[in-house]
């Protein structure tokens, strides 16, 4: 996504956003409307603080009214949303993903756990096994010996 803050090469006053500092003769700039996460009401979009990593982000918003809590990351089958612990609807229009956002501060979780993943681990696992009696003339029979002693268990 493009970037919520972004240093501008000349002095004066930027096209856009708002000033926050200026040093030597970079101005950095606060582009609100560009924030990785944030709150869109109706009359204003206030900027989040976000913690990606891999498929889990975790978002803090302190938003005075309600709105639509959009975070840029593609929205895909297997994302999951979590407000305050309880879970929530994500929106499915839109690039984004998306969520309500009641006014106040609140935690926002979401997590990335597509079901394609757990499928892949057990062939994986699957194929190991393959490979290794394969590899071990001697599993076979292991096996066979294991599966006999629980059954006569039962």
């Amino acid at each position: 996504p493009p970037p919520y803050v972004y240093a501008h090469a000349s002095t004066g006053e930027p096209t856009s956003g708002i000033p926050l500092a200026e040093v030597g003769r970079v101005l950095v700039v606060q582009l609100p409307h560009k924030a990785y996460a944030a709150v869109q009401t109706p009359s204003a979009v206030v900027p989040c603080t976000a913690r990606a990593r891999g498929g889990d982000i975790d978002v803090v918003c302190d938003n005075g009214e309600s709105g639509t809590l959009v975070v840029r990351e593609n929205t895909w089958v297997g994302w999951r949303a979590w407000r305050d612990g309880s879970r929530v609807a994500l929106r499915r229009e839109g690039r984004y993903l998306s969520t309500e956002a009641p006014a106040g501060r609140h935690v926002y979780s979401f997590r990335y756990r597509p079901w394609d993943v757990w499928l892949g681990a057990l062939l994986t696992f699957v194929g190991i096994l393959l490979a290794a009696a394969l590899w071990w003339p001697g599993l076979p029979q292991a096996v066979r010996q294991w599966l006999s002693s629980i059954r006569s268990k039962f």
